[in-house]
């Protein structure tokens, strides 16, 4: 994140690694959505000890208060501020993820939270321009962050895909009623439409016994006349 096309950043983890680790589930037979629950607060605890090492070796830091070149040089703790961020950001996708409904979206919300919190820390960090005059950990952190929030928007979690499948079958059943069609048990609909086990409708026994009586009456009175 010097300004350069080369060099290591940690977003080369957080937007290349979910296409290992889906692959990856795909041979095992595994779940890539789990998988990929799982690896997200991975990534932000091995964010969290990656930065220690920043410090160690000097790499990644802040920008400079004051006395800058001087052995009295006062620079913003960068390492240390990003490493607390990797810690928070592990115990927020830890209780996340032991939310059924958040299941499937863990790494969306990794995606989004480190995006965020990465590109206001940068403004502390001392980096060059990167792409019109932008430092390139700015450039990073924007995309993490509007990638993993429209996937958040997109994606649809275990309570809402039961909800709709839910609904559709009420919807259903109750366009079945509606129109009349008999229902497997056999009780009749509200059109007269006989049942399929064979039991006639409302309407229909009315029908029915209507015309029934209008045959027995004549009949009755035949034979009468022949006794």
């Amino acid at each position: 994140e010097l300004g350069r096309w080369d060099g290591k950043s940690f977003f080369g983890a957080v937007f290349f690694s979910p296409i290992l680790l889906y692959l990856f589930a795909r041979l095992i037979k595994m779940s890539p959505a789990d998988m990929l629950d799982v690896a997200a607060p991975c990534e932000a605890i091995t964010l969290c000890v990656h930065k220690i090492n920043c410090l160690i070796d000097g790499c990644c830091g802040g920008i400079v208060f004051s006395g800058a070149g001087t052995p009295d040089e006062v620079r913003f703790p960068s390492q240390i501020v990003e490493s607390a961020n990797g810690a928070v950001l592990t115990v927020v996708l830890v209780l996340l993820l032991v939310r059924e409904k958040n299941r499937g979206r863990i790494y969306f919300w990794y995606m989004f939270l480190y995006g965020v919190t990465r590109f206001a820390l940068h403004f502390f960090r001392q980096t060059e321009p990167f792409l019109w005059g932008i430092p390139s950990g700015h450039i990073w952190a924007a995309l993490s962050a509007i990638i993993g929030g429209v996937l958040l928007l997109v994606s649809r979690t275990p309570a809402q895909s039961r909800a709709d499948g839910s609904g559709g079958g009420n919807n259903a059943a109750g366009g079945g009623a509606a129109n009349g069609k008999s229902s497997p048990n056999g009780k009749s609909s509200a059109n007269g439409k006989s049942s399929a086990n064979g039991k006639s409708s409302a309407g229909g026994a009315k029908k029915k016994g209507g015309a029934s009586q209008s045959r027995v009456k004549p009949r009755s009175g035949q034979k009468k006349k022949k006794t």
